[in-house]
């Protein structure tokens, strides 16, 4: 379990009575680490869950013709045009739709990189993960 509320690091033995309650997302184990379906204008792209990452980001070539926004969607004291933003839609099992905004990454990434992004801290701050990689689903709570 990854407590982003107390910034604790646990290994459960076995999981909280409670689990088979709550709402899970789906979780693929990759080469490249832990991958999450996201949607974006109605096309699925996977990001890399990234502790390490300040902000979640999505790579430009990677996504349809979305709406860019600007940086005031990410933080409302940055210039709207010092960089671009989009909204990337996680859905959880109980269809609740879950919206990150993300940092648009303008580089071109290798053809042989498996991922389209990363979630990062902004979107875990706040949050209790637990993922059981046994069932490959991730719990989020806050």
């Amino acid at each position: 379990m990854l407590d982003f509320v107390k910034n604790k690091l646990w290994m459960l033995d076995t999981l909280p009575d409670s689990i088979a309650s709550r709402d899970f997302i789906p979780v693929e184990l990759t080469g490249s680490g832990i991958s999450l379906r996201v949607d974006i204008d109605k096309k699925t792209l996977h990001l890399i869950l990234d502790t390490g990452a300040t902000h979640s980001t999505v790579f430009y070539e990677r996504i349809p013709n979305a709406k860019l926004k600007g940086c005031r969607l990410i933080d409302k004291s940055d210039l709207e045009l010092d960089c671009n933003t989009a909204i990337v839609t996680l859905t959880n099992s109980e269809k609740k739709k879950i919206n990150i905004p993300t940092l648009v990454i303008n580089h071109r990434m290798s053809e042989d990189i498996d991922f389209d992004g990363l979630i990062g801290m902004t979107f875990l701050r706040g949050h209790k993960v637990i993922l059981d990689m046994s069932a490959k689903n991730m719990y989020l709570s806050r």
